[in-house]
């Protein structure tokens, strides 16, 4: 007798740690792992697994893609802050540009919707039943070259109501180009600091954060004479309007 075991008719070695089945069964091992992943069959495994990782990357791509990178289209753009809620959305409009703002205080959301000739000036507000026209005496045009030409001033003319409510200075001056991100979008952004002042009342101060890519502001910081903050409207997504 050599240690041979019968099971089932067949002979097995003996599977002590140093016995001769151990070390037989160990060499086995060793030569299988060398060239498993040579074989067609592994072959095929490892091509399944690739296709699979690449049809997965495929597929989640144009989650990875649907940042805005354009100007407004007609489809529009959407900009949102969860908390406490607020929802932008511009959109193409015959004058230029459409702002619908809505904001939610409590269970009553708000409704503000503007058009711009200009992303950087507003010419017509209406909130409820009240409408605020802006009409300046300056051309839009060098607007696009605010980051050459530095400062934008124009005389303007405040109408509520169809009623004339006063009469100003609009000046828009450029800062720096900077970078700003909106969730995991990134934009390149001109900081431009606003003023607008009537006769007899006191200025309005912002600084407004204006993409050239999107044509769209991104970003307004209202402050106070004194350059104390009072408002800083901040988004957290940014997506194409899905109609």
């Amino acid at each position: 007798m050599i240690g041979l075991s019968q099971c089932g008719g067949a002979a097995t070695l003996p599977m002590q740690p140093n016995g001769l089945g151990w070390r037989v069964l160990s060499r086995r091992a060793k030569a299988l792992k060398a060239v498993e992943f040579t074989t067609p069959y592994y072959r095929n495994i490892k091509m399944i697994k690739f296709a699979t990782a690449v049809a997965f990357l495929m597929i989640a791509a144009p989650a990875l893609a649907e940042c805005p990178s354009d100007d407004v289209k007609d489809g529009g753009i959407v900009l949102t802050h969860a908390s406490p809620y607020l929802s932008v959305t511009y959109e193409k409009a015959k004058e230029g540009l459409s702002e619908t703002k809505v904001t939610k205080s409590g269970k009553n959301p708000k409704m503000v919707v503007s058009v711009y000739s200009h992303p950087l000036l507003v010419v017509k507000r209406t909130a409820g039943n009240e409408v605020l026209e802006l009409i300046y005496s300056r051309d839009f045009g060098d607007l696009a070259r605010l980051a050459e030409y530095k400062k934008w001033t124009s005389n303007v003319e405040l109408v509520v109501n169809g009623k004339n409510e006063g009469r100003g200075t609009e000046s828009l001056e450029f800062e720096r180009t900077s970078q700003l991100s909106i969730g995991r979008c990134r934009y390149e952004v001109w900081k431009i600091n606003e003023i607008l002042s009537f006769v007899g009342k006191k200025p309005i101060s912002d600084t407004k954060y204006y993409s050239p890519k999107l044509n769209i502001v991104l970003r307004v910081t209202f402050r106070a004479p004194n350059g104390r903050i009072i408002t800083d409207t901040t988004y957290d997504k940014i997506a194409l309007l899905q109609k």
